[in-house]
């Protein structure tokens, strides 16, 4: 995994070079809670958050 960066209320993400890691720390369990989200999970979620928060979430590849 790469370096992983905070993303802010407890939440961390990292990328392997196919899948984002979401991971969440918890402190009662000795386990912290992780998700992975592949390109097609994401491409969801990323739907989800427009219809709900009734927004536009502009992709495409970054420019060096």
């Amino acid at each position: 995994m790469s370096d992983e960066h905070y993303l802010g209320d407890g939440l961390y993400a990292s990328y392997d070079g196919y899948q984002i890691q979401l991971r969440a720390p918890r402190e009662i369990s000795l386990e912290d809670s992780i998700v992975y989200l592949d390109p097609g999970v994401l491409i969801n979620f990323f739907k989800y958050v427009e219809r709900t928060l009734d927004i536009e979430i502009t992709l495409g590849k970054k420019r060096d």
